[in-house]
């Protein structure tokens, strides 16, 4: 007998995140539409946000950790001359300052966005998230208090600028790609601060996660009319696409002793520390289906998340390295 609210759905989901919603809105949404209990994303979008919102469907939520962890890339606008208590759009100005007419410029629009690259110390927005005692941030802040975050390592890898309004407010429009946990919120507040002014977010789509595009993501009607069909698995992401890693691919022996909680030999499967190095992690595939990921220690790779039923990985690696490449 199967489990209350369970299904024989594993499976990911890209999905277009709409505004106003939450991700727990969404998540909300899929589980409706499938019947599944099992539905979770892998990296939370703010009610103003919009864009990639990566949810994962039954046994594949196994594999969350995974996605949540990958660099995330974003279209932001930055709103100069205010900062807001929530450091976006959504919250009350708490400060107001001068907009030094060079910002205009896009070439030092450029330059500054240049300085945001590279590992960093960030202290979140204090309507976040982020735990303190027990209680979330932004509890803490909505019942006045004083939510004390201490900064945490994150890193831009690209900051380009995409084009600057002149308003006012002036904006600059700009794609960012960070790690995961950068409050892209508390970028715009800091380069605000950098530039000698104030700033918030004014807008923010995601564009990309891991091996995902937006281009490529599902909407919510797309969803619930695949639901009512009961369709929703044709509408699956290649996981082994989706995951990022490389494919290490196995024969049904293999597979039978991979399903058992079995580790592998690297050699064996002539996978090489190039392939996967040591202490990496690689997408284990059968027949055309993600069946685990497997981590590398030496020469084996061990079992980290294995799935109880095969996930449709179509025209997933053929030998030991990676998977199609591109974004879905």
């Amino acid at each position: 007998m199967s489990k209350r609210g369970a299904t024989s759905l594993c499976g990911i989901l890209p999905l277009d995140k709409p505004l106003g919603m939450t991700s727990h809105d969404v998540v909300n949404v899929v589980r409706r539409a499938t019947g599944e209990r099992r539905v979770g994303h892998a990296g939370t979008l703010d009610p103003l946000a919009t864009g990639l919102l990566v949810v994962l469907v039954g046994p594949m939520t196994r594999l969350a950790r995974f996605f949540t962890d990958h660099p995330k890339t974003y279209h932001a606008a930055i709103a100069f001359g205010s900062e807001t208590d929530t450091d976006d759009a959504e919250g009350e100005v708490v400060r107001t300052a001068e907009v030094p007419a060079a910002l205009a410029d896009e070439t030092e629009a450029r330059r500054a966005l240049a300085g945001l690259i590279g590992p960093q110390e960030q202290t979140p927005p204090a309507y976040s998230a982020v735990r303190l005692a027990g209680r979330r941030a932004y509890e803490i802040a909505r019942r006045g208090g004083e939510a004390r975050l201490r900064p945490r390592s994150v890193e831009v890898y690209e900051a380009e600028l995409l084009g600057v309004e002149p308003g006012p407010p002036l904006v600059w429009h700009a794609e960012l790609t960070v790690t995961s946990g950068t409050y892209v919120r508390a970028l715009a507040r800091d380069l605000g601060r950098r530039t000698g002014t104030a700033a918030h977010l004014g807008g923010l789509v995601r564009t990309a996660s891991g091996g995902l595009g937006l281009a490529g993501a599902l909407t919510l009607e797309d969803v619930a009319q695949a639901g009512r069909a009961g369709r929703v698995a044709e509408l699956f992401a290649d996981p082994v696409v989706s995951l990022g890693l490389p494919a290490v691919s196995v024969d049904a022996r293999a597979a039978a002793r991979v399903a058992a909680g079995a580790s592998l030999d690297a050699d064996a499967l002539r996978c090489s520390e190039t392939d996967v190095p040591d202490g990496g992690y690689a997408a284990i595939v059968a027949e055309a289906h993600l069946v685990a990921v497997h981590r590398r220690q030496g020469d084996t790779l061990s079992p980290a998340v294995v799935l109880p039923s095969p996930a449709s990985a179509p025209e997933a690696a053929a030998s030991c390295g990676h998977g199609k490449k591109g974004r879905a």
